[in-house]
């Protein structure tokens, strides 16, 4: 891809890991309730079929479930716990990569905007970005995206959120296998592209 193009990236899953900070919350509290923790593994792989958290947690926990989630809410976006969030090995390489050329913007769903700020701040990411657009939930409409054009904008992400905007507002989507949904179900939304990683999306030459 020749061109200057908007691409519009999401974080988790895409640019960092969140899978270690969502498995220590899980670890810590079932612990705390005297209970065995998943392994991680087998937690990974139910959160990215995707089962949801409180149909794998109920068997396990009972009457503390809902306290369980409740606390989980919390603390997902705790610093204590945000700093356990992990830049790929490739990340950085890749935004330089994207910021020669293109213009980007972060864009994400999380309810305290300022830890995110602070964790692209502290991973020292944030001068490649544009643009970051922070929701409580992702917005439906792209153009909240300053120099949003359909004709002329990429959005790489790891969920069914991701596809279904891009394939609502008629823009090409990449998927990748490296976050929140496996493979399977990513092929299964129909993406334009469907990658391994954002390096494999930078490396075959579609963005």
């Amino acid at each position: 891809m020749g061109e200057k193009i908007l691409v519009i990236l999401d974080f988790d899953g895409v640019l960092v890991d969140p899978m270690p900070r969502l498995y220590a919350i899980h670890k810590d509290l079932f612990e705390e309730y005297g209970a065995t923790p998943l392994d991680y593994e087998e937690y990974r792989d139910l959160k990215r079929k995707p089962v949801k958290e409180s149909e794998f947690v109920t068997p396990l926990l009972g009457e503390n479930t809902e306290e369980y989630l409740q606390r989980r809410l919390e603390l997902i976006e705790t610093q204590e716990y945000l700093s356990q969030d992990k830049l790929f090995d490739f990340s950085i390489d890749c935004l330089k990569r994207l910021k020669e050329k293109h213009t980007i913007v972060l864009w994400t769903a999380r309810s305290n905007k300022k830890e995110l700020h602070k964790e692209i701040e502290e991973k020292q990411i944030a001068d490649f970005f544009d643009q970051v657009i922070v929701s409580e939930e992702k917005e439906e409409k792209l153009d909240v995206i300053p120099g949003f054009d359909p004709s002329n904008s990429i959005i790489v992400g790891d969920t069914e959120v991701e596809v279904r905007i891009a394939q609502e507002h008629k823009i090409k989507c990449i998927a990748v296998n490296s976050g929140m949904r496996r493979k399977a179900v990513l092929e299964m939304l129909k993406p334009d592209y469907l990658v391994e990683n954002l390096k494999e999306a930078i490396d075959q030459g579609l963005l």
